[in-house]
């Protein structure tokens, strides 16, 4: 189930595919396993096709990633998913 959030996010942008933020407490008990790493913020990668959402947890250097355009969130969406199923967390970098 999407949270709250999410589906109030695809109300007022309703063309946005791919978005980022940071994740909530219970996110990070659930996605992260509760742990956290120091200097990195847990944050999730928010897709929707549809009614439907998915998530994918990542590591951020940023806890502002709020405000990243469809294009870059899609990029960061690749990134995470191949990172993922590889088998490892992601860790991303960002820059503005």
């Amino acid at each position: 189930m999407p949270a709250k959030v999410d589906r109030r996010f695809a109300k007022r942008f309703p063309t946005r595919t791919w978005w980022l933020r940071p994740a909530s407490a219970e996110e990070r008990q659930m996605q992260f396993r509760g742990r956290s790493v120091e200097g990195w913020h847990a944050c999730l990668v928010i897709g929707r096709s549809g009614d439907k959402f998915m998530s994918m947890p990542f590591y951020s250097s940023s806890p502002d990633v709020g405000d990243i355009d469809d294009d870059s969130a899609a990029l960061t969406a690749e990134n995470v998913g191949a990172t993922l199923l590889d088998g490892a967390m992601p860790y991303i970098t960002i820059q503005r």
